[in-house]
């Protein structure tokens, strides 16, 4: 249920992020590669993937981020949890310094 609800909350923000590391892809270049003639995976595999990997990076921080904080999530659907299973990643780190 936390991995839905995690999903559902952020899908459009990495939606958006996505789409707009996509757009900036500029179009000569793949025009270029379509010249060339890479279709399909061939187009983005060797060009779209690594024209877009800061943003994918971005993703991936950000979600890193927004799953260390997400304890408010997790005591609100397990009302605390039995005993100590309601912590987080970020308690355990924490917990253990």
């Amino acid at each position: 249920m936390l991995i839905i609800m995690d999903i559902w909350r952020s899908m459009g923000f990495y939606a958006v992020l996505l789409f707009a590391g996509l757009v900036d892809i500029p179009e000569e270049v793949l025009e270029s590669a379509r010249l060339d003639g890479a279709f399909g995976l061939r187009l983005v595999r060797p060009i779209v993937l690594p024209m877009s990997f800061p943003v994918l990076m971005s993703s991936l921080i950000f979600s890193i981020n927004g799953t260390l904080k997400a304890f408010d999530s997790i005591v609100a659907l397990t009302n605390g949890g039995p005993g100590e299973h309601h912590l987080d990643t970020g308690d355990l780190a924490r917990a253990a310094a």
